[in-house]
């Protein structure tokens, strides 16, 4: 039998291609023709920290390492690590730098040392590499010509090698992302002297003192998303100026002395808005946003009185109920029942602004039969006295699988659509029914959908309704098609 290694390159390569970065690298490891081929794949996507947690709304403390903790005892294998790959781009930078497609400087789990104390506590070792790897570090952002994507996440550590690493950033020339977080000194400051003209960009926890848009002016031609998380907002010195090619709008946890009024027209552009707990004058008064199609609101969330196709609420966003909603008429409506207080249900249940809303997605589920008859039920109840027993279109329950009842439903098809009956017997003018089970991979959530498609009998309208299972194949495009469904006059 031929040897995987005995293959011709570009068979290898279409291979290593189907590849994730960490096999790539087991491959790299096991012969020299291998590695010549594999280690450029692994290159393109260098990550060199621990793993950071992926809820953007986690705080800054689930950085932290055993190592990080407590007595602060040093990471020597972090810190080789770094020193490592420095070494390993710089032994050839024309051969191997210009691989490197994305990079993540997540510091936060070094812990620099450079104090006389560590020096004089055994420490030796360590502080060999704290003093080496910066400026290993900036020598291969020198030759990173073809990076794309950059994060860099609390890189205090480096303070001592600050104007050296803020040049090799700003001499980057084809970033198309740029992440900068838990920071509070000059970094937020390059964004404006980059020499790249990134399509997104996001900023998280940057300053105490305060920040300005004004560092973003030179990427109004360009920035198309951008994100604000943990900041202080202070307003625009320069009132007409604008960012109309921004498509995605986030800000989350931000305290803003920028009116919300002006938020409009300083993306007079953006269709997708998400503001999540928002502090300070953005909270005041409500505003007129034509152009936002997708609105994500949280807690403490400013007020549009504009229509907007689809409304994502993560819990009670507005201070005055729901009122809001009758300015804004969605077609597309997504909550979680259980944090809706009783006079949030009752403005949902008698607003007029029902007779617009096509598709409704109901988020937190539990499987099990309590939360069903005393919370979930209830709530149905109240909905279908309302005009959305004959507009709504489409229904679906987004599902928790704590419980073993839950994961030993997930397998049963008979649950599912004794389920879907229940649904249809509070909303019998519905389409579709649909059941998606919450779990951390995107493609098993996929997988765990069941959806339902309601029909009766030709010629017997009064006789009962009919469901029938739509294929695993056909569910991402009938989600997409509720998803994106036209505004329909009342």
């Amino acid at each position: 039998m031929p040897l995987l290694s005995n293959l011709p390159r570009d068979v290898l390569e279409l291979i290593v291609e189907q590849l994730t970065a960490q096999d790539a690298l087991q491959l790299s490891r096991t012969n020299k023709r291998l590695n010549n081929i594999a280690v450029f794949y692994v290159l393109r996507d260098v990550r060199l920290s621990g793993e950071r947690d992926s809820e953007v709304d986690r705080e800054s403390s689930l950085l932290k390492t055993p190592d990080s903790e407590g007595s602060r005892a040093p990471n020597l294998r972090r810190l080789e690590r770094v020193a490592s790959f420095a070494s390993f781009v710089l032994s050839n930078p024309a051969l191997y730098a210009h691989h490197i497609r994305s990079l993540a400087l997540i510091w936060g789990v070094f812990c620099g040392c450079s104090s006389n104390s560590e020096l004089t506590s055994g420490n030796l070792d360590r502080a060999c590499l704290c003093a080496s790897a910066p400026p290993l570090l900036v020598q291969v952002l020198g030759h990173a010509g073809e990076l794309r994507r950059l994060t860099i996440y609390k890189p205090g550590w480096m303070r001592s090698h600050t104007p050296e690493l803020l040049d090799a950033i700003a001499a980057l020339d084809k970033l198309d992302y740029l992440e900068i977080g838990q920071t509070q000194w000059e970094f937020p400051a390059i964004i404006s002297r980059i020499r790249s003209r990134p399509s997104e960009i996001v900023l998280d926890g940057c300053s105490d003192r305060g920040s300005t848009l004004e560092h973003l002016k030179p990427h109004a031609s360009t920035l198309r998303r951008l994100t604000l998380r943990r900041i202080k907002l202070d307003n625009i010195a320069d009132v007409s100026f604008s960012w109309p090619h921004v498509e995605t709008l986030i800000l989350r946890y931000v305290c803003a002395s920028i009116p919300f009024s002006a938020l409009p027209r300083l993306f007079p552009n953006a269709r997708r808005v998400t503001l999540w707990r928002l502090s300070g004058s953005v909270l005041d008064g409500s505003s007129h946003w034509p152009s936002v199609d997708t609105f994500t609101a949280a807690s403490l969330a400013p007020v549009v009185s504009s229509q907007i196709r689809r409304v994502d609420m993560m819990d009670a966003p507005w201070r005055h109920g729901l009122q809001p909603l009758e300015w804004i008429s969605p077609v597309v409506l997504s909550y979680t029942p259980r944090l809706l207080p009783g006079t949030h249900i009752d403005d949902l249940a008698s607003g007029t602004w029902c007779t617009s809303l096509r598709f409704l997605r109901l988020h937190g589920i539990q499987s099990d039969e309590e939360y069903w008859e005393q919370t979930l039920v209830p709530h149905l109840r109240r909905l279908s006295a309302s005009p959305l027993c004959d507009s709504l279109k489409a229904l679906s329950l987004r599902q928790h699988p704590f419980a073993s009842f839950a994961m030993i439903a997930l397998f049963n098809p008979n649950f599912w659509i004794s389920q879907a009956q229940k649904l249809i017997e509070y909303f019998p003018n519905l389409d579709y029914v649909g059941f998606e089970v919450a779990t951390d991979n995107a493609q098993s959530a996929l997988a765990a959908a069941h959806w339902y498609r309601q029909f009766r009998a030709k010629g017997d309208d009064q006789g009962p309704p009919i469901l029938v299972q739509i294929p695993q194949s056909e569910i991402s495009d009938l989600i997409w098609m509720l998803e994106n469904m036209e505004r329909v006059s009342a």
